[in-house]
């Protein structure tokens, strides 16, 4: 129990270190790749990724069905039927990365019939040296999804963790290197391949010699497959509308508009990720919470959960937005380069987008373990193929911000018309209460983008210097006026526990 507790701690604090490194990488490391690549490269780069991507699709959320069925069969039925089933995944995924290779191998070969629109005799030939080394790459993460869903169903997040910090921050070490001998785009899909080996290898050795990973191939009982495939359908649709989401943009303006506009929208992309990374490190810690007050049918509790974490997320990712706003495009300009000053409104575009859905993040969780989630599977995917059909005319005429703005749209009508809908109609929550409570913190942060907007006009920010000593006033002020006129007895009291240990030190 006491190894279960320390494995549980280091787990979170690693989850929360892999956030930070990201973060990290992606304001030093980005920059310099961006100005290595040049713009029509990177946008290359994207492209291929986008593209290859939905071969991810091929997993059907298997993986996340595992850790149900491996505990319920070692609990019932014991280790050797917990190896069979160990056996039966690892040939599952190693025939579907086997698949993989295969509709990889035909996508690669017809890449210029699929996107050669736009692209030069030499453009393509790097485009198909990306496919096949992403394919690879995705070949390599079938084989360990088994492993990885085993590590975790015996709580060796430790290990686990680190493998995911250590891949973070490598993979900017040894593609910088080849980025700087010439090899392009091709380096960072090359570098994604080696490590994702490696971490196949480092988890195999693992969990061979440390947790004697019980495998069986006698006793297959693939009939259940049938029960496992039924289980994951839902999760699966959620996968399609992530992919689709993000990925059938950078195809359709790939196709439209060429590798460079592509660029621009995967700059604004790696902004708006930052923006999510905020809200949902908040949200997931409340998970066992919810699944305990939905057991217990305490609908009251839900709800005051609901709006608490859903105002401490606004708070949150009004700072980031507002700061964006205000700063945001001699951010981009510093960061990036001025070739992407069209990132900026593409970003705005992008988060306005994310925000209502993020700040409901928990409505999500809530909704699974109703099991009410499967009107939002469907709502989202039909929602994401009227997305991807609006941004066909509108990215062909505007580009990356008409893409994002087609985002946009299907986030108001699926995110805040329809599913706020729902949780008034099916979960009895009083959704005008719930808006009521949040419009309360709009004075705060509407009075720190005039004290902000006025500090910007009176110190011009042209520097990286005056860049962070505009940020580092403009987030005394927002957190200043929000405390004082925005944040309720509730969330000052949780203010208070965070900071009095620091003032004590």
């Amino acid at each position: 129990m006491r190894r279960s507790a320390s494995q549980l701690q280091a787990g979170i604090f690693l989850s929360y270190l892999n956030i930070a490194a990201q973060a990290l990488v992606s304001l030093i490391y980005t920059p310099f790749m961006l100005r290595i690549l040049g713009q029509g490269e990177y946008g290359l780069y994207e492209l291929s990724y986008a593209f290859i991507s939905y071969l991810n699709l091929l997993s059907f959320g298997f993986n996340s069905a595992y850790l149900r069925f491996y505990a319920r069969l070692r609990a019932v039925e014991g280790e050797q039927a917990a190896a069979s089933l160990n056996g039966m995944f690892l040939t599952v995924f190693a025939c579907l990365a086997g698949l993989c290779a295969v509709l990889g191998a035909i996508l690669t070969a017809n890449a210029g019939s699929l996107l050669g629109a736009q692209l030069t005799g030499a453009e393509l030939g790097r485009v198909r040296r990306l496919m096949a080394l992403m394919v690879l790459n995705l070949c390599f993460t079938f084989l360990s999804s088994v492993l990885e869903c085993f590590l975790t169903a015996h709580e060796r997040y430790a290990f686990q963790r680190s493998l995911v910090v250590l891949y973070t921050l490598l993979q900017p070490c040894l593609s910088l290197p080849l980025l700087l001998l010439g090899l392009q785009s091709v380096s960072l899909a090359a570098a994604a391949a080696l490590l994702s080996a490696l971490r196949l290898v480092a988890e195999a050795v693992y969990c061979a010699r440390r947790l004697h990973l019980p495998v069986s191939f006698h006793g297959m009982r693939f009939s259940l497959l049938r029960e496992i495939a039924g289980f994951s359908f839902f999760i699966f649709l959620n996968m399609l509308v992530d992919q689709l989401g993000w990925a059938m943009d950078k195809f359709i303006l790939g196709l439209k508009c060429g590798p460079e506009e592509v660029a621009v929208y995967a700059v604004a992309c790696n902004v708006s990720t930052l923006y999510l990374m905020l809200s949902t490190s908040l949200s997931s810690v409340f998970a066992p919470r919810v699944n305990i007050m939905a057991a217990l049918e305490q609908n009251s509790r839900l709800f005051d959960l609901f709006t608490r974490v859903g105002r401490l997320q606004c708070l949150v990712l009004g700072l980031f937005l507002s700061a964006f706003l205000l700063f945001g495009r001699p951010f981009l300009t510093l960061w990036a380069g001025p070739e992407y000053g069209g990132s900026y409104p593409t970003a705005l575009l992008l988060m306005g987008a994310s925000t209502v859905p993020l700040i409901q993040d928990i409505g999500a969780e809530i909704l699974r373990a109703e099991n009410r989630h499967r009107f939002r599977a469907v709502m989202l995917l039909i929602c994401a193929a009227g997305n991807a059909c609006l941004t066909v005319p509108l990215s062909a005429r505007f580009g990356a911000q008409g893409a994002a703005f087609a985002t946009l749209i299907a986030a108001l009508v699926g995110n805040v018309g329809i599913l706020n809908w729902y949780y008034r109609a099916r979960l009895g929550f009083p959704m005008r209460r719930y808006w009521k409570s949040l419009a309360g913190l709009l004075a705060p942060v509407l009075a720190s983008l005039v004290l902000g907007a006025s500090l910007a006009a009176l110190f011009p920010v042209d520097g990286l210097v005056q860049l962070l000593a505009a940020g580092a006033i403009y987030a005394v002020i927002y957190a200043a006026l929000v405390y004082a006129i925005g944040m309720n007895e509730d969330e000052k009291r949780l203010v208070h526990t965070l900071v009095r240990p620091f003032l004590k030190r």
